[in-house]
């Protein structure tokens, strides 16, 4: 990485206070800019960031990608704003909108988070490793965290009302409750993440998460599911259980309200097939 992206990646953490994900995405997004561009970005005019995003759209790439890329390229040129080295930023000039699809989140229904967190003890051979992934597995689904908080966690997280304290996007500190009253066995649940927190945290890494996840989900439900997915059941069953969405959103830790409000939707959604179920709804 030259000495010039790791400044901007400086300045992605420190000023814009993105999270150390977003950093390396948007630096990857960089690197891809420059390589199509063939000369440095200092050169770059208005039409060559609109034909790169052109070229995007003609290759294929999804919506979101599009999306990020501008995000990235515009927060580099604001970067260079903030050194000095220009007076606009070229990338803003471009008021390119896209249209991202309405599509609501995968959730897992209760039955199928027991059945995951339990696999671990059906194809795993190692004490250590059985409770060490089922704890993984137990710690997403009864606190609802992102990937990159659950690695982040260790002993002086976990609080004696059984709440955890963790630092989400833009090192925000939140309160998370454990929730395990959800499922058949809460005491086990509990017991799990105090095990995670107490004796696995530290040795824990995104891609390991992953993995795991992966690997349970696809033994015990047929098929492959993302960390993510237990977030969002998470988010789903607050608001099935009547919280407000104000408090889901604290806990959540969602900047916006809108992000949230996906979630009443899919709860609706689900209230509209149980009616369907009972022929009061057709």
């Amino acid at each position: 990485m030259t000495a010039e992206l790791l400044e901007f990646g400086s300045y992605l953490s420190k000023v814009a206070g993105m999270s150390n994900n977003t950093v390396r995405a948007y630096i990857s997004q960089i690197n891809k800019f420059t390589e199509w561009l063939g000369k440095p970005p200092l050169e770059a005019t208005v039409k060559d960031i609109l034909d790169y995003m052109e070229w995007l759209y003609d290759h294929k790439y999804s919506q979101q990608t599009q999306i990020s890329a501008l995000s990235a390229i515009r927060a580099l040129y604001d970067f260079y704003m903030t050194e000095g080295v220009i007076s606009y930023n070229p990338a803003r000039m471009i008021k390119r909108r896209f249209r991202t699809g309405r599509k609501l989140p995968d959730v897992l229904t209760i039955d199928e988070i027991e059945k995951i967190v339990s696999a671990p003890y059906e194809y795993r051979h190692e004490e250590y490793e059985q409770k060490r992934d089922a704890s993984v597995l137990a710690t997403l689904a009864c606190t609802g965290i992102r990937v990159s908080e659950l690695c982040t966690l260790s002993p002086e997280n976990y609080n004696p009302d059984n709440t955890i304290k963790v630092y989400g996007k833009g090192s925000k500190e939140r309160i998370v409750p454990i929730i395990t009253r959800w499922f058949s066995r809460p005491d086990e649940m509990l017991y799990l993440v105090k095990y995670y927190i107490g004796n696995v945290s530290r040795q824990m890494y995104p891609r390991k998460v992953c993995y795991i996840t992966h690997r349970a989900s696809k033994y015990a439900i047929g098929r492959r599911v993302n960390p993510h997915v237990f977030r969002h059941s998470f988010a789903t069953q607050l608001i099935r259980d009547g919280i407000d969405i104000t408090t889901v959103q604290q806990i959540m830790g969602h900047t916006s309200i809108v992000t949230t409000q996906k979630y009443v939707h899919l709860a609706f959604t689900d209230v509209l097939e149980k009616l369907k179920e009972k022929g009061l709804f057709t």
